[in-house]
């Protein structure tokens, strides 16, 4: 396939140097033997929480704790869990420490006191002193004192512990108060400690007594905190998704106007060149650079090998950061000047479709709709911005004009239940859906020469049925629970649409009569296969599903089955279909590993192929010119496909 054009600048200058590993999580920087390293763990997780799915048991590494050279990524030493845990490495709690030169790691042990680790040896020293009953700990931070480094604990337990590493010499403090996190600064020459569950109090760690409280607004409890000791400086995320900053001398609350969309999902406190104070907040698609004593961006996002990214500073201007959802360590220059990112998208892109107009659409997280001409990918003005994400956009033409629908909403963030409408670019009159707080599917389909738009919820039962130009309900196909996917056609000259619902059936559905049309095929289609498009075969008309790796060709009117790549294992992140007439049919299948296949589904065989930085999320065809647009995170690009 060859780029007719990409939204692609090539990599961020801010990446120093990366290396692929073991689906790292947790993060920390040490030397080991004269050797700058990297220290990462593999969490203990089941298939149920792993983006591979049904691939974890056979993909995923074991668990356990990963010494890399930093210079060349080489893994210097994998430790397996069982030599480390009594329990299991769960959580993304890390610690590196140098004690008489010795380079140690602390590693949180699921419901178990928390290990020490020489990383010399790899072998494991024992548990901390001073924690024996400590079978809760949620948070770590190091920090140095006069007779060596110290290691502070907070746990459920609601205690603070110090412990020093030199001396194992312990002090607690309990605070009362269930302990997700903890950081630690300086206040008079004194380690004062930040944790808390009805807002942060500092704690004097030496004396044991209560500094101040820093009140968390409306209620919201902590979930990680960082802070910057020689500044005395405090940031919280909350596990609401708000941050909010203090100065712990004063305890004057600092503006962070920070706003992260998505929603932030870990903080960590990094340092500029300068000196200046800098958060870093990753939201699961980059890592946003906020200055604190400006409260104003310090840099612009740093995007790449960074989804759902672990970050810890290394000295002043750098950066680590892992991701076991790319398989990457990197290592980041945050004082590089470099001009401000301009990705295709704001944030990761969620769907797309092409206007009869030659417009790409697409929709992403911020709920932003943009566009550029197909043609050579200039942007165009945005369409539209929705509350909440986009989650489906569709694009038909009528004799009213050329109509864009969108939906989107979130179940765990900002709900929204409305089909928004544009008209030749101009918004039309939003209908409100009763689909909970997001609807996932859209549709359009023509009854008596009338175009109508079908809608459906992962939140909820019963598709809907409406009238495009007046938003009136034409009926439901009515359900339970949600359904997997929709697909829409034609069968025998009639709309109809093809349902899987979340636990079964598969059902037919009849768009003009409303009613349940009987096919074989329901026989043969699992619980989980989502139904992606409909397409026409020699037999007839046929539905292909998706579940997991497998893509299957589903006969309606025979109930016979074929998969299309049966011997790929890699999970399906896109797919799209293409029947324009006068051209074969074509399935573009996208996987997590970035390749992206053009089948004949008549044969079955693989007609074109290319492999992107990351897996597809979302596809669109233009085939009347020959070209497949394709979003990736943030960017597009498009192709044309030599077989059509």
């Amino acid at each position: 396939m060859r780029t007719v054009w990409t939204t692609e600048q090539g990599p961020d200058p801010a990446l120093r140097h990366r290396f692929a590993a073991d689906q790292p999580a947790a993060v920390a920087a040490a030397v080991v033997g004269g050797v700058d390293v990297v220290v990462t763990l593999v969490l203990n997780h089941e298939d149920f929480d792993c983006h591979l799915g049904g691939l974890h048991e056979r993909r995923c590494p074991e668990p356990g704790l990963r010494i890399w050279d930093r210079a060349t990524g080489t893994l210097i030493r994998a430790v397996p869990e069982s030599e480390i845990c009594d329990n299991s490495v769960g959580s993304n709690v890390l610690v590196t420490v140098a004690v008489h030169g010795h380079a140690l790691a602390v590693v949180q042990d699921w419901a178990r006191p928390p290990k020490v680790v020489d990383l010399e040896t790899g072998r494991r020293i024992g548990i901390v002193a001073g924690h024996d009953d400590a079978v809760s700990v949620q948070g770590f931070a190091a920090v140095e004192l006069v007779d060596g480094p110290a290691l502070v604990t907070a746990g459920w337990d609601g205690i603070l512990r110090m412990t020093g590493l030199a001396t194992g010499r312990t002090t607690t403090v309990d605070t009362g108060e269930r302990l997700n996190a903890v950081a630690v600064i300086s206040l008079a020459g004194r380690p004062v400690a930040a944790a808390g569950r009805d807002g942060v109090t500092l704690w004097d760690l030496t004396e044991g007594t209560r500094v101040r409280t820093l009140a968390l607004p409306d209620g919201q409890v902590p979930y990680q905190i960082a802070s910057w000791p020689h500044d005395a400086i405090v940031a919280v995320l909350s596990t609401e998704g708000a941050i909010s900053g203090w100065d712990g001398t004063t305890g004057r609350r600092l503006p962070v106007s920070l706003r992260s969309f998505p929603r932030p999902v870990t903080i960590a406190a990094a340092t500029a060149a300068d000196g200046r104070p800098v958060l870093a907040v990753d939201d699961g698609e980059a890592v946003n650079l906020w200055d604190v004593h400006a409260d104003a961006p310090f840099a612009p996002p740093l995007t790449g090998p960074v989804g759902y990214a672990h970050v810890v500073a290394d000295g002043p201007g750098t950066l680590i950061t892992t991701s076991a959802t790319d398989n990457a360590v990197a290592i980041w220059n945050i004082d590089r000047d470099r001009p401000p990112t301009a990705p295709a998208h704001r944030t990761n892109l969620r769907c797309l479709t092409v206007t009869a107009g030659g417009s790409l659409v697409a929709g992403g997280g911020d709920g932003t709709l943009s566009r550029w001409r197909l043609a050579d990918g200039a942007p165009e003005p945005d369409l539209g911005q929705l509350p909440s994400r986009v989650n489906a956009v569709a694009a038909v033409t009528d004799t009213r004009g050329g109509h864009v629908l969108a939906v989107g909403g979130d179940l765990h963030g900002v709900p929204d239940s409305t089909l928004y409408h544009w008209i030749d670019d101009a918004p039309q009159e939003p209908v409100t859906l009763d689909h909970g707080a997001q609807t996932d599917f859209v549709a359009t389909y023509s009854v008596d020469g009338e175009t109508a738009v079908l809608t459906a919820g992962k939140g909820c039962g019963n598709a809907q049925l409406r009238q495009l130009d007046t938003g009136l309900p034409l009926g439901t196909i009515p359900h339970d629970y949600p359904p997997y996917g929709v697909a829409v056609g034609l069968w025998a000259g009639r709309p109809a649409a093809a349902v899987n619902w979340m636990f079964g059936p598969f059902v037919g559905w009849d768009l003009t009569s409303h009613s349940p049309v009987s096919t074989p095929a329901a026989a043969n289609v699992q619980i989980g296969e989502a139904p992606h498009a409909w397409i026409e075969t020699g037999t007839g008309p046929a539905v292909i599903t998706v579940h997991d790796a497998q893509v299957r060709i589903h006969a309606l009117l025979t109930g016979a089955v074929v998969h299309l790549q049966p011997r790929h294992d890699e999970p399906v992140t896109a797919l799209a279909v293409t029947t324009h007439p006068g051209r074969p049919a074509a399935v573009a299948i996208a996987r997590t590993d970035g390749t992206v296949s053009v089948v004949d589904p008549a044969t079955n065989r693989e007609t074109a192929h290319l492999t992107l930085p990351y897996p597809a999320t979302a596809m669109a065809w233009a085939p009347e010119d020959g070209l497949l647009a394709i979003a990736y995170r943030d960017h597009i690009r498009c192709v044309e496909v030599p077989a059509l």
